[in-house]
């Protein structure tokens, strides 16, 4: 493929096809494809492929991409990457990947990024050569937080796409040719996960001062020299790191002699695992569950690898929530709580306690968080649900932390405990969206007529859940703890970054199974995300069809007005769509930030109120 950026824009008569006025949107796709990039459609304003099996179908044929214009008129374009498009990508995105840009450019100079270069919504994307050698894969702030890599099996969103938020992709320097990537690079790049995952780490993590910094980069370059990493990976890593932490950073001559010291010694051995015996406990722990419980492939798959998960929690940086929902009561959530509770590492549930009691047990024990009657818990009391949220949200990652005051009379102070951990959350209805967002929905419904399982009786099932706990806890060996150290498993490209933070953890554990639980898992996991975000798109796409109904030929409504309509729509969800109760303005509004839309103060002709124009719902 040419690299020339400058050859990306203009489009050869021969793919004009003969039209005259091809809009300038397909000049942009149809041009990139005569350029040698293999383009698919992607959902309008989003990043979801529209096809299946886009890794095999985008293509650079001009005909098959009209044809796609034709049946998803305004979408947005993906390019594969990888060896067969000879490119991968860069992203970086927010405020971390820029400062893990400067903190590389600062030890590297800026003359590497002088590539084709994207403008995206959060950052940009950095276009470089695909090199011969081994495979670059993808990875998300592996290399350092905020910045991610889409190499083989992944893609990047291209102009002249938009993104959700309005913001549109385009190319910051169209004259500039696609670089080789430097060498320092590639060798982060394609280094083993634990090179990732000590830059990561590091970038952007807290300060080293003065008087610690010898002594914690020795410690770090020691770290990753055990884990395998060459001397030019270490050194790399640690130059970022010292400019980016250190206060003042050491001389560069001081970081080097740092790793020459290191990398006198040999890594560690290499750490084994028996795929066959992964892959027969999870069957094992799969039958042991849907013995009592009806429960679909993608449910048995994602709740053995949850258990198996617990047993290896600290190892992740997430902790992937389960979020056990049901529409109506013994729809089996309960059932399913009790079985975990004989399976997982450390159980602890409980339906209702205090806040004071819920931080401190999660701090003192780390445990497996079962918790039953989320609904009750998340309307009660107003305090306990806040903090139930809080530990919630802040658990969710690494060194999240929950505060309360502690000690007597004038002897108060405010101590953070730590409640990072694997938490599982049954209840009817939906949770708070930022605790849903840290959860694997996993929706359960009454058993149908001819649906049998065997009855729960506690102390018949005891041996057989001991004997599975003491496999259990045997499985997590060190070798197997420090292989998912360092795993950074492939990511379906389908989820969300959030969804695949969640994913992250599971999958790790189920390659640990071999390609067969490697499949299961991705598929699984697709499946029960897809599943929320249907359900939501459906909910959305209702309120917009609602809304559009409600104008009814207006120009403006007020928002109290607005919800007052809906409210009233004969079979419409909003009576009971919040929680059990009625739409509110606020609920409104919050339903509608996700198409861009937000109420405005609106001048009337004898007064002014907020509400919404028509206008506003044109595009959505």
């Amino acid at each position: 493929m040419a690299t020339a950026a400058s050859d990306l824009r203009p489009l050869p008569s021969s793919l004009m096809g003969g039209r005259t006025q091809s809009t300038a949107d397909e000049i942009t796709v149809l041009g990139l494809a005569a350029r040698g990039f293999r383009l698919f459609p992607v959902e309008k304003r989003g990043k979801r492929a529209l096809i299946k099996k886009w890794t095999e179908r985008a293509t650079c044929d001009a005909e098959s991409l009209r044809a796609w214009m034709q049946a998803h008129p305004g979408c947005n374009w993906g390019v594969a990457c990888g060896i067969d498009s000879r490119v991968f990508v860069l992203d970086i995105d927010g405020t971390e990947g820029q400062a893990a840009i400067r903190a590389l450019s600062e030890r590297h100079g800026h003359d590497w990024m002088k590539t084709l270069r994207v403008k995206t919504s959060r950052g940009a994307h950095l276009y470089f050569c695909y090199p011969d050698g081994p495979t670059i894969r993808n990875s998300t702030s592996k290399l350092a937080p905020g910045l991610d890599i889409r190499g083989t099996g992944g893609y990047a969103v291209v102009p002249p796409s938009v993104h959700s938020s309005g913001h549109r992709y385009d190319w910051e320097n169209e004259n500039v040719p696609i670089a080789r990537a430097p060498e320092w690079l590639l060798e982060l790049v394609r280094a083993r996960a634990q090179t990732s995952a000590t830059l990561a780490a590091r970038v952007g993590a807290g300060l080293i001062a003065e008087g610690q910094r010898n002594a914690t980069l020795l410690s770090d370059a020691g770290a990753m020299r055990r884990r395998g990493m060459t001397p030019k990976a270490i050194e790399a890593a640690l130059l970022a790191e010292n400019a980016g932490r250190c206060q003042p950073p050491l001389p560069e001559s001081e970081v080097r002699e740092i790793v020459r010291s290191v990398s006198r010694y040999a890594p560690a051995p290499e750490p084994t695992n028996d795929e066959h015996e992964t892959a027969a406990l999870l069957e094992d722990v799969r039958s042991f569950i849907q013995r009592f419980l009806v429960v679909s492939v993608a449910q048995a798959v994602t709740l053995c690898l949850f258990v198996l998960y617990t047993y290896s929690s600290e190892q992740f940086e997430c902790a992937p929530y389960l979020q056990i929902t049901s529409a109506e009561k013994r729809s089996g959530k309960t059932r399913l709580l009790e079985l975990l509770e004989l399976l997982v590492r450390r159980p602890w549930m409980t339906a209702r306690t205090s806040a004071a009691a819920l931080v401190r047990k999660l701090a003192a024990s780390h445990p497996t968080l079962l918790l039953d009657e989320s609904d009750a818990a998340f309307s009660g009391d107003k305090e306990y649900s806040e903090a139930l949220r809080g530990v919630l949200n802040a658990g969710h990652r690494k060194g999240g932390r929950a505060s309360l005051c502690v000690g007597r009379g004038c002897d108060i102070k405010v101590v953070d405990f730590d409640v990072f951990g694997p938490k599982v959350i049954a209840g009817i209805g939906r949770l708070p969206d930022t605790v849903a967002d840290r959860a694997i929905p996993v929706q359960f419904l009454r058993k149908r007529p001819g649906e049998t399982v065997e009855r729960f009786r506690p102390r018949l099932v005891a041996q057989d859940a001991t004997d599975l706990r003491d496999r259990l806890t045997g499985w997590a060996t060190e070798d197997r703890l420090e292989i998912l150290r360092r795993s950074f498993p492939e990511l379906p490209e389908a989820l969300s970054d959030r969804q695949q933070d969640v994913a992250e953890p599971l999958l790790a554990v189920a390659d640990l199974a071999g390609t067969e639980w490697a499949s299961r898992a991705r598929k699984a996991l697709i499946e029960l995300f897809g599943s929320r975000a249907a359900a939501d798109e459906s909910l959305g796409a209702k309120l917009l069809s609602d809304i559009r109904e409600a104008f009814n030929g207006r120009d403006r409504l007020g928002s109290n007005e607005l919800v007052t309509l809906l409210v009233e729509m004969e079979g419409s969800p909003w009576p009971e769509c919040n929680k059990g109760r009625e739409l509110t303005a606020n609920t409104l509004a919050r339903l509608l930030r996700r198409f861009d839309i937000a109420p405005r103060t609106i001048r009337g002709e004898t007064d002014t109120f907020k509400g919404y124009l028509r206008a506003f719902f044109e595009d959505a």
